[in-house]
């Protein structure tokens, strides 16, 4: 490898074997940071313009392959250029693909008004709006920043159910216009996946107004029996409490569950304890990109009802947890 090349793994973090999803993640979280209109470091222009690449050869399936196998040469001063037809048919740059001009080529760091217009489309669509790029911007990227910054709209909360937020969907909100003149009842598009704090915009439902966007801020609603995953933030893994007998538990059994898709048949392994993880595959959230979470059913187990145990019963339980000896054993339970 060339030594003034940076690995492309390095520079998001990452390992070989990383997931498309990995490095789709990493890359988000990298840019937030090291955009040049946030990173005030001397090289934030280069650095960008490092993460940007690495982005576009390892989210590219054909391009990493090429890039595993030659390194970084394959893609340096007297490559094949790259084949413009080879990312066809996808929505256009936001946070989960690498920033480029209303062309479809890279920005040029070197120019102020493509830095300008990196900044327009980056803000402008990681947002939710997908398609609807703004004209390129002329004059310094600083001052055409600024001016964003001035008609930006303050982001609105909408309270989004959570079956919504999970599956994707619709749901009517009234909207607000940014100087509070009036208010729009509008559908809202929420894609499959959203999560808590996720920021959607909403296009042109004040024509008049000089902020004709809405920005929305979803919270996602409580669900009954339905949760994200809380051990993996970026999982699509949707998690549910799943109350067992005893004898559920002990003799093992077949329970009907809800899914986000309908309900299921699960099996429970004889000699469940409480606490115990059941995984359904692909039973999770879906996201737009074919992504597939999994339902992580939680056992616990709830005992009966003392008052209403009779004597004889009673004895039978005593003879049944007998049957298991004690199970706090070690030195650790003898204090």
């Amino acid at each position: 490898m060339p030594p003034h090349v940076r690995d492309f793994y390095d520079i998001l973090g990452l390992k070989k074997s990383a997931s498309a999803d990995d490095i789709r993640s990493a890359y988000r979280t990298r840019a937030r940071k090291l955009h040049p209109d946030v990173n005030k470091s001397p090289d934030a222009a280069k650095t960008f313009a490092e993460l940007q690449q690495a982005y576009e050869v390892l989210s590219d399936e054909g391009k990493r392959a090429q890039y595993d196998r030659f390194g970084p040469d394959a893609f340096g001063p007297g490559a094949a250029p790259p084949n413009p037809r080879s990312r066809a048919g996808q929505r256009p740059p936001s946070w989960d693909d690498a920033p480029r001009g209303p062309s479809g080529t890279p920005f040029d760091f070197s120019d102020d008004d493509d830095v300008a217009s990196m900044f327009d489309t980056i803000f402008g669509q990681a947002t939710g709006q997908a398609g609807r790029a703004k004209p390129k911007a002329s004059g310094r990227a600083r001052a055409r920043a600024q001016a964003y910054e001035q008609t930006e709209p303050e982001p609105q909360d909408i309270r989004v159910d959570f079956l919504v937020a999970a599956t994707g969907g619709q749901q009517n909100f009234t909207l607000r216009d940014h100087s509070g003149t009036g208010t729009q009842s509008v559908a809202v598009k929420v894609p499959a996946g959203t999560r808590d704090g996720a920021m959607l915009r909403v296009p042109g439902i004040f024509p008049k107004s000089p902020t004709p966007d809405v920005l929305v801020r979803v919270r996602v609603q409580a669900h009954d029996i339905f949760r994200r995953s809380e051990d993996a933030p970026d999982s699509l893994d949707v998690v549910l409490d799943l109350p067992l007998t005893i004898a559920e538990a002990t003799l093992g059994a077949t329970v009907d569950v809800p899914t986000l898709h309908g309900r299921v048949s699960l099996t429970i392994p004889a000699g469940t304890a409480s606490g115990r993880k059941l995984r359904l595959r692909g039973m999770g959230m879906n996201s737009s990109t074919g992504t597939k979470g999994d339902l992580v059913a939680i056992c616990q187990i709830v005992p009966p009802n003392a008052p209403a145990i009779s004597e004889l019963e009673k004895d039978v339980l005593r003879r049944i947890a007998n049957l298991g000896g004690n199970p706090r054993v070690g030195k650790a339970w003898q204090g």
